[in-house]
């Protein structure tokens, strides 16, 4: 019945008071709590889910497992560098090139981008053809979350090449370009998936 699917009174409470706690985790905790139990339309509801899920481990998820994806990453970035014939030394997350060393702080990470890159495009295939199915969606999920983490170690990687390369890269234009780039992946990937349920 419509008052069995009702959040109850004492729910939305708590998720009141994680809002109103002055930490964006707990922001998004009580999204997530509001999203499962609401009466919104399942598509709606998935979304809002993933939106908090995915916020969640950008805020607290990345932070406590640093100790393993920057270097990762650093290794990573050293790879492609290799690649273009240099020869880059890591050290934990930091890339030594000739006198350079590149850090690769929390901000670089292409773990959280990647991850709202793949929610993005579920939102738009979900939204625009809600009859899609998960087997022809969590392969496009995934192969956008991978487009939108190599253009960040790409990214990485062109900003340890030398200082103007970092300066280009690093700055607002670089983050346009790779935003850009990630964008297009993720209409690309949305676009195959919605042609797909014609």
């Amino acid at each position: 019945t419509e008052d069995a699917e009702a959040s109850p009174p004492w729910l939305l409470g708590l998720a009141g008071l994680l809002i109103l706690i002055p930490s964006g985790s707990a922001a998004w905790l009580a999204m997530a709590v509001l999203a499962a139990f609401s009466q919104w339309p399942p598509v709606a509801r998935l979304l809002a889910l993933g939106l908090a899920t995915a916020e969640l481990f950008a805020t607290v998820g990345l932070n406590i497992g640093k100790a393993f994806i920057r270097p990762t990453e650093a290794h990573m970035a050293s790879s492609v560098l290799k690649l273009a014939g240099l020869s880059p030394h890591v050290f934990g997350n930091a890339i030594e090139l000739y006198d350079r060393f590149t850090i690769v702080a929390a901000g670089c990470s292409g773990v959280g981008g990647a991850v709202f890159a793949g929610l993005a495009v579920a939102a738009s295939v979900w939204w625009r053809a809600p009859e899609t199915k998960p087997r022809l969606l969590i392969p496009l999920i995934g192969l956008t979350m991978l487009g939108a983490f190599s253009i960040k170690i790409f990214r990485i990687a062109l900003m340890a090449v030398n200082a103007e390369f970092y300066e280009f890269a690093h700055a607002q234009n670089g983050a346009f370009i790779a935003d850009l780039l990630s964008a297009l992946v993720v209409i690309t990937f949305a676009s195959l998936a919605e042609r797909s349920t014609q």
